[in-house]
């Protein structure tokens, strides 16, 4: 005995257009910059904060990911 009345309830996959992501979003983040062995200690800070300036855009970037994902999530009505 099948159950067809139960296949309808559940929307195909196919049927399901998700917009992408921005763009900046998924861009891959900035490497930390190699440090030369024979950089001033001024050229070391200059670099330290280069890397943390990358660090926190990529936690932007990251973060503003995840609420491009949970407005999928929403918008589909997944998170009851």
């Amino acid at each position: 005995m099948a159950l067809t009345a139960c296949a309808a309830s559940a929307p195909s996959a196919e049927a399901i257009r998700l917009p992408p992501p921005d763009a900046a979003l998924t861009a891959n983040c900035a490497d930390p910059r190699p440090i030369p062995a024979d950089a001033t200690a001024a050229a070391q800070e200059a670099l330290w904060r280069a890397d943390r300036i990358n660090l926190a855009n990529c936690r932007d970037q990251h973060r503003g990911l995840v609420e491009w994902a949970r407005g999928v999530v929403a918008a589909l009505n997944l998170d009851r």
